[in-house]
């Protein structure tokens, strides 16, 4: 029996699409084992798959000191690289001999941008790569690199496409020393400077984007191994939301849902007051998601506060969102066709404002005007009353909505395989 190995690494929202993409190669006849962190070790095993530990729980690298210094230099790029640096060095044979002992077996082999190192895993081994990415990050002249806030009057042509080769050769040379080391475990030779870019840009690995054309559509200059799927949604779940919850959303209107999944603020609590002023003065009512903020839940008339809860659930039935822009909230929020603001924090999130400002769904605010409350409370009034914003969010939906990303997605795969 085949046995694919989907290996993911960062955030919730970095997981999850891989977790519904395992559910249905499973349903075709692939066993699946993912690969990532122990604190997703029940998500991954109450969807029926096979759990691999990368021995590294990210919610204590977040909450650690080292972890709060390195999103604090999320705004200055030099800093942020030696951050990461800092923080894979320190790890890497460790999370590697996991993976290691995670792909036995394995038949073929499925990535994420964080996953890279099954590359490796599958070149040794000579077995089928995929690279399966929630961010665009095959080179083109269409757009720039999803690596952070880059000024709109440098998105040309030819500096987009270069963004893309120094995202690849800045990131191969922070994590090349240990991955060198790690290919030589593996019977492989060390590679140089350019590192694995010119086996992948010849086609050796599949590249899946877990996107929808209609909010990123695909470059005329992709290359044919670059692939839109759509997105890749999970079943919806059963869970059977608080009964407090339901009957705040019964009772007040506007509700808008605000949330940052697991990112944490230097200083929420001011994050958190700017957020009130706004909901007071556009007498508006909000559930947030504290997820990993820090967020003190202070008891206010105008807040539901949750942990966590169902984005298939709770969107439907909300106004508008209001969050970080990672890739899946932002996908959740266009499926179910809600006018939604992004406040962007760091890499990609920036791309995927710029994306719904393009699409015309919504608002982006980013570095000091997301702090200032006349900007805020203008975003905010935007989202919830812009009939061209809310009519342009819900076709959008419509047109995800009828995508069959994951469908597309498994069909992909199994003809890469061999299936």
């Amino acid at each position: 029996m085949r046995e694919i190995v989907v290996v993911t690494a960062g955030t919730r929202g970095d997981v999850q699409p891989y977790v519904a993409l395992g559910m249905a190669l499973q349903k075709v006849g692939v066993r699946v084992r993912v690969i990532t962190h122990p604190d997703f070790k029940e998500m991954v095993e109450e969807a029926g798959l096979a759990f691999g530990s990368l021995g590294l729980s990210i919610r204590a690298m977040v909450d650690s000191p080292e972890g709060q210094a390195f999103l604090r230099t999320a705004g200055h790029p030099v800093a942020l690289i030696q951050g990461i640096l800092r923080a894979f060095l320190q790890h890497a044979d460790r999370v590697m001999d996991h993976l290691l002992t995670g792909c036995e077996g394995a038949t073929a082999v499925i990535f994420s941008g964080l996953g890279f190192p099954a590359y490796h895993i599958a070149e040794a081994r000579n077995i089928p790569a995929i690279a399966a990415y929630l961010q665009p990050l095959t080179p083109t002249r269409a757009f720039p690199a999803p690596v952070g806030l880059i000024p709109r009057w440098l998105q040309r042509g030819w500096f987009n496409r270069l963004t893309y080769h120094l995202a690849e050769y800045g990131a191969w040379w922070m994590v090349r020393g240990p991955s060198n080391r790690f290919r030589r475990r593996l019977g492989l030779h060390p590679l140089g400077f350019r590192g694995p870019f010119p086996a992948i840009h010849a086609g050796r690995v599949l590249h899946l984007y877990a996107f929808s054309a209609h909010l990123v559509p695909r470059p005329p200059d992709w290359p044919a191994w670059a692939r839109i799927t759509g997105y890749w949604f999970r079943p919806t779940p059963d869970d059977t939301p608080p009964e407090k919850l339901a009957a705040f959303l019964d009772h007040h209107h506007p509700v808008v849902y605000i949330g940052f999944g697991s990112l944490r603020f230097p200083a929420p609590e001011r994050i958190l007051d700017l957020l009130m002023q706004v909901l007071e003065h556009l007498d508006l009512y909000a559930v947030i998601a504290r997820g990993w903020s820090g967020f003190p839940p202070v008891p206010h008339p105008r807040i539901h506060w949750v942990e966590a809860v169902p984005h298939e659930w709770l969107f439907p039935r909300v106004d508008a969102v209001v969050h970080h822009g990672g890739a899946g909230t932002t996908a959740m929020g266009l499926r179910f066709g809600k006018p939604t603001l992004i406040l962007p924090f760091l890499a990609d999130q920036f791309f995927w404002g710029e994306r719904v400002e393009a699409v015309g769904a919504g608002r982006m605010l980013a570095g000091r005007a997301a702090r200032d409350f006349g900007y805020l409370r203008q975003a905010f009034r935007q989202i919830l009353e812009d009939p061209e914003i809310h009519e342009n969010a819900a076709q959008i939906g419509r047109k995800i909505q009828q995508e069959q990303g994951i469908d597309h997605a498994v069909k992909e795969i199994l003809l890469w395989i061999g299936g």
